[in-house]
């Protein structure tokens, strides 16, 4: 498959430098990143039909040819409407994100202080606590790795839980 897919933009490139002449063709930086990754990745199949140690990394290299997919959204006009609509909520989503850090942090120095000594592995350190406040926030195991052993040493220490 990778092969076919390969040949395919190998064929592309050649029928728009063709068609584009090749003035008009090289003035594109997308008719340059598209030259690049191409001959990278034939570059990268040869070596590997042939049996030769490709370079390291070169094969990765072949995955620039997802990045071409963006050259729609200068030619669609409702993937450019989607484009800038992202682009305008992240100021919004960055501000979330930031309160979001200080709620973890705020509940991280609580959890340094309260659970430190008993807890080592979960509150032992202040970015410990913050990997542990992210597997709380993430549901990822929490009950049962993290507050069922809080918990066993007083069930107040529930409150630091339900709170968060």
């Amino acid at each position: 498959l990778d092969i076919v897919f390969n040949a395919l933009f190998t064929v592309e490139l050649i029928l728009n430098i063709y068609a584009g002449y090749y003035r008009p063709f090289l003035s594109s930086a997308w008719n340059w990143f598209d030259l690049v990754v191409v001959a990278t990745s034939d570059a990268s199949m040869v070596l590997t039909v042939l049996g030769a140690q490709a370079l390291p990394g070169l094969g990765v290299l072949r995955l620039f040819r997802a990045f071409r997919v963006f050259r729609l959204v200068k030619r669609v006009r409702s993937l450019q409407v989607i484009i800038l609509s992202i682009l305008r909520a992240l100021p919004g989503v960055v501000n979330a994100f930031a309160l979001l850090i200080m709620v973890m942090a705020i509940w991280s120095i609580l959890g340094v202080q309260l659970f430190r000594d008993k807890h080592v592995n979960f509150y032992g350190t202040f970015f410990l606590s913050m990997l542990t406040q992210f597997q709380v926030m993430t549901g990822d195991s929490w009950v049962a790795q993290i507050m069922r052993p809080v918990v066993e040493h007083g069930y107040h220490y529930a409150t630091y839980f339900v709170s968060y």
